[in-house]
């Protein structure tokens, strides 16, 4: 039994001014190494599977990938496929909202194209992130899909395993599981760190465990995408001879409409987390989620920063903002030095003015991989960091556009986070597996930034007309 695994994944958000090309692909370390095989594949490698790994490239959300980029990647995953073959499945980690200027559903051209290649007879499935637009092509294409159930995506690891599950049942002589998929007709956030999603997700894991579904996947929709196939969705597997998945896609699809506008805490003011961390004596962790790099924003607005920096409400940091300008000048300075730095606003309108200060430079770290916690071990690159600090203000900055993850960025940057009242960080969510245990109370900021909030004032041209927005009156 030979099995390949790959990917391509990026999510496109179609409002970003960042663009996206092929050089911004990395090679992940994701599926590599004898425990990490384990973990993903443990049903096929119980029954002595081959996993053959290809390319496994991701790059960080951006604009709409270049089609010749594109173009170029799906072929090389292609041609690595198929030098190598046969196989009896391919297994696919994909995110689910990339797009190009010419092709909206990145991923359907992918799996029409792995199939042409490996027959109707071999396994084909993928692993989706949640924030993906889940088309009819993609579930028609694939034998089975399976979305991580949490945000923050905790779950990636377990994911993969439920995916390889199917597989086996599949190659142990099983028809191909039965799908059924419902339109909730909305796009809203869900945050799985809180009620009433964390019951909601606790119950899919227990329809599966019972054996009522084989699989059951929400897929959240990415609102800052551009789709015909953008929603919120309910995908259940079952074995054929169940008939009970459409029943039950309907039932939950339901639930999570009668829970618009439930699942994420209110968005707080500039001025009402000020003055909260001024009355607050433990650690209080903010999300600039407007400016998050992890939805395709640039990570470089300074409308939080330049409030602090005006009226600090105690020891705070805030980060990390991408400016590899003012990390390379923190360099060359060296620690300890004092200069004068200009820093953050430069990617667009969106990104506010750059703010003009004098800092001391408290930390530098070179090439550093932030760990994911709880993301099985992946590291991301942030590129160098360094520490600028100004009066009761400490700032990281790093030369490489990504969401910060985890406490050690701010380590890196020689941030101490047990003497700050107040951490901003630029993510939207998955900081909370990283910061959640350190945190007194978390917030997330009411800023202007490049993911803009109020879903109903997006300029969509592609998104069904029928959709509830998040903004809208539920």
């Amino acid at each position: 039994m030979r099995i390949y695994y790959g990917g391509i994944s990026n999510e496109t958000n179609a409002f970003s001014p960042i663009p996206c090309s092929a050089v911004d692909f990395i090679e992940t370390d994701f599926g590599h190494g004898a425990d990490a095989r384990r973990s993903l594949f443990g049903p096929l490698l119980d029954r002595g599977a081959e996993i053959v790994v290809g390319p496994n490239l991701i790059a960080q959300p951006a604009g709409p990938i270049t089609t010749a980029s594109w173009i170029e990647l799906r072929e090389a995953l292609l041609a690595d496929l198929e030098a190598r073959q046969p196989f009896d499945a391919v297994l696919l980690n994909l995110h689910g909202a990339m797009a190009t200027p010419d092709i909206e559903d990145c991923e359907a051209d992918l799996l029409a194209r792995v199939r042409e290649r490996i027959g109707a007879g071999s396994f084909l499935g993928a692993v989706l992130d949640p924030h993906c637009h889940l088309s009819d092509a993609m579930v028609e294409l694939a034998d089975a899909l399976v979305c991580y159930k949490e945000y923050p995506h905790t779950d990636i690891a377990e994911s993969t395993h439920a995916l390889a599950a199917l597989c086996a049942r599949q190659l142990d002589g099983g028809r191909r599981a039965s799908a059924a998929m419902y339109d909730c007709k909305q796009l809203d956030l869900y945050h799985t760190t809180r009620e009433p999603m964390r019951a909601f997700v606790s119950r899919l894991r227990e329809l599966e465990t019972a054996g009522v579904a084989l699989s059951i996947s929400i897929a959240h929709g990415f609102p800052w995408g551009d789709s015909t196939s953008i929603g919120t969705k309910v995908l259940v597997y079952t074995d054929a001879a169940q008939d009970n998945g459409a029943a039950l896609a309907a039932t939950l699809g339901n639930e999570l409409r009668a829970l618009r506008g439930k699942c994420t805490p209110p968005l707080t003011s500039i001025d009402a987390l000020l003055a909260a961390a001024r009355a607050t004596q433990g650690l209080i962790v903010a999300a600039d989620l407007a400016d998050n790099p992890g939805g395709g924003a640039p990570g470089d607005s300074t409308y939080v920063l330049s409030r602090l920096l005006a009226t600090p409400p105690g020891p705070c940091a805030i980060g990390a903002l991408w400016d590899p300008v003012a990390t390379a000048f923190a360099f060359k300075a060296g620690l300890g030095a004092t200069l004068p730095l200009r820093i953050g606003g430069k990617c667009s309108a969106l990104s506010g003015a750059p703010v003009d200060l004098v800092a001391e430079v408290i930390g530098l770290r070179r090439d550093l991989r932030q760990t994911a916690p709880g993301y099985g071990g992946i590291s991301v690159p942030t590129g160098d960091v360094a520490g600028l600090r100004v009066g009761d203000v400490e700032i990281a900055l790093c030369s490489e556009r990504t969401q910060t993850f985890s406490p050690e960025v701010f380590a890196a940057a020689g941030i101490a986070l047990a003497t700050r009242r107040l951490v901003v960080v630029k993510s939207t969510q998955h900081f909370h597996a990283g910061f959640g245990a350190l945190a007194e109370q978390i917030f997330y900021i009411d800023a202007p930034g490049t993911l803009g909030f109020d879903f109903s004032a997006l300029p969509y041209r592609r998104a069904p007309n029928d959709l509830w927005l998040r903004g809208a009156t539920p």
